[in-house]
């Protein structure tokens, strides 16, 4: 059976790895409080209160964890991605080491079948991202200069936009508007500054409507609704001005139709940054070059397939 090639799924871990990332006890991503709409002023000095001198502790551990999916089916095939993961980094002046591990599943039909699973290890030094993963039946060794990353995940994303997409209402006519939001009015806030700082930005009707109208067009002729819309987002300042938590919750999900074809999406997951309190362990053998070869020139894994 074919698979995703090792160069688009790892594009996605270290999107993942580095960018946001399942225990049983892990905390939840809905930090709670007794939130207030505040007035422009109340917001201003709430936010003027904290001390970014003060909001971490010397080199602090951060630990983060994701877990998210996505499952879009429509006239033309289906798509399914869905990843799990922690991540832990140990600051260290003005560079910084982690550790952490990924598991990812995707699979998509249409023109071509295709099915992907990836678990893996994952660390980073003040140069490189490591990687040691088993991608199906193939394990690979490797890692990725830090400078060469930026490069790698624009690439993703423009792979993201283009290489997977699942036509939204096949031979329809319409083009979707992109989607330039306005926190100021896509987004209600909410403030609870009882004991420290807790803030809540939830997207409200202005930020669906932008995400309708991204999906039809703006035509009339395509019928649109929403079965969930949650996209929240949530930061924790403790009572002696030290970081907590920030963190988001998304469980969005929509159907589309046009001329007797449906479009079906739905996006569910869980971000969590956190202070942590684990030393951060470095493997040993991360210097070895036989061991951790540098992948390609391009700073991707050879292909499987």
């Amino acid at each position: 059976m074919k698979k995703y090639s090792a160069k688009k799924c790892l594009a996605l871990c270290a999107a993942l790895a580095l960018g946001v990332t399942l225990t049983g006890c892990a905390p939840s991503a809905v930090i709670k409080g007794n939130y207030r709409t505040p007035t422009e002023e109340e917001l201003t000095a709430a936010l003027n209160a904290v001390d970014p001198e003060q909001l971490f502790a010397e080199d602090p551990t951060l630990s983060l964890r994701q877990e998210f999916s996505v499952d879009m089916s429509a006239p033309d095939g289906t798509f399914f991605f869905e990843s799990k993961g922690t991540y832990d980094i140990q600051m260290q002046g003005e560079t910084s080491i982690g550790a952490g591990d990924l598991e990812l599943r995707a699979s998509s039909t249409g023109e071509e079948i295709a099915v992907g699973a990836l678990t893996g290890d994952f660390y980073h030094d003040g140069d490189c991202l490591y990687m040691d993963v088993l991608d199906g039946n193939e394990s690979y060794r490797g890692k990725i200069p830090l400078t060469e990353l930026s490069a790698l995940l624009e690439e993703y994303l423009e792979y993201l936009q283009t290489g997977t997409a699942v036509p939204l209402i096949a031979g329809s006519g319409h083009g979707g508007s992109e989607i330039s939001p306005d926190l100021q009015t896509m987004f209600s806030v909410g403030l609870d500054d009882g004991d420290g700082i807790k803030l809540k930005l939830a997207a409200n009707d202005s930020f669906f409507t932008t995400i309708e109208e991204s999906v039809t067009g703006g035509s009339d002729a395509i019928e649109f609704s929403f079965r969930s819309k949650i996209l929240e987002l949530y930061l924790s300042i403790d009572g002696d001005g030290r970081f907590e938590q920030l963190s988001a919750r998304i469980d969005l999900a929509y159907e589309a139709s046009y001329e007797g074809q449906s479009l079906e999406m739905r996006a569910k997951g869980e971000f969590i940054l956190r202070t942590g309190n684990a030393a951060v362990r470095l493997p040993d053998e991360l210097s070895d070059e036989e061991e951790y070869p540098f992948f390609t020139d391009n700073g991707f894994l050879p292909s499987p397939m």
